[in-house]
C-alpha cells in the first residue's frame, strides 16, 4: 500500500475523527468530504498522538482476545527486533512488524488496517527521516524495546488496563525522544501543539 491508498486512508481518517472527536470537513456547498490521502505527511507529532489514543485502546482489547499463538510470534518478533538493535542495524521493519501483530491479536482486520495505515504515514514523513537520521544513540531502542516487552507481558497476563498502559507510555518514550531530537525552529515543527498528553 503506498501513501495515496485512497480506501485505507478513508477508514483512517474516519476512526481518528470518532477517536480525537474531530469535526467533520465540509466542502464550500456544505456537503462532506474526506480528504486525499497525502503523499507525504509532515505533522509527525499529531500523527503520534493519534496513534497514542489508538494504540493504547488496541492494545487493552489485544489482551481480551490474544492467543498462545499470538504471544508466541509476538515473542518471535522482539527476539528479532532485539538481535537487529544488538547488530546495530537501522532497521525498523520488527518494530512494525510488532505494532502490527498487537492488533492483530484482537482477531479485527479493521483495526489491523488502521495500524498499517497509520504506519505508512510515518514512512511518508519528511520530519521522520529526519528524526531517524538523528537516532545515533542505541539507548533510545533499546529503551523502546523495553517497553515493547511489558506490552507483550501484559498481554500474555491477559492484563487489559496493564497493556493499554505500557503502550500509551510506550508511545509517549517515543514521542519525548522526537522531541528532544527536534529541530524546534523547523518550520514544520508541530511537537508543542501536541506536547502535552493525558492517558486518560
Amino acid at each position: 500500500m503506498d501513501c495515496r491508498s485512497s480506501a485505507a486512508w478513508l477508514g483512517t481518517e474516519l476512526l481518528l475523527r470518532l477517536v480525537l472527536k474531530l469535526p467533520d470537513r465540509r466542502s464550500e456547498a456544505g456537503r462532506e468530504t474526506w480528504v486525499r490521502p497525502p503523499d507525504r505527511w509532515e505533522n509527525l507529532f499529531e500523527l503520534l498522538q493519534a496513534r497514542q489514543f489508538l494504540e493504547s485502546s488496541i492494545a487493552g482489547f489485544a489482551a481480551t482476545s490474544v492467543t498462545k499463538a499470538d504471544i508466541l510470534s509476538q515473542r518471535e518478533t522482539l527476539e528479532l527486533e532485539k538481535r537487529s538493535i544488538q547488530a546495530g542495524e537501522d532497521d525498523y521493519r520488527a518494530d512494525r512488524q510488532l505494532h502490527l501483530q498487537i492488533a492483530e491479536a484482537t482477531q479485527n482486520s479493521v483495526l489491523v488496517n488502521q495500524i498499517d495505515t497509520l504506519w505508512h504515514l510515518r514512512e511518508c514523513s519528511p520530519m521522520w527521516d529526519r528524526l531517524h537520521s538523528r537516532i545515533f544513540d542505541i539507548g533510545y531502542r533499546s529503551q523502546w524495546l523495553d517497553d515493547h516487552a511489558a506490552v507483550l507481558e501484559s498481554l500474555r497476563r491477559r492484563d487489559a488496563e496493564g497493556a493499554r498502559q505500557a503502550m500509551w507510555q510506550h508511545l509517549e518514550n517515543v514521542r519525548l525522544t522526537l522531541l528532544e531530537l527536534s529541530d524546534v525552529e523547523d518550520p514544520e515543527f508541530d511537537g508543542f501543539l501536541y506536547s502535552k498528553s493525558v492517558s486518560g
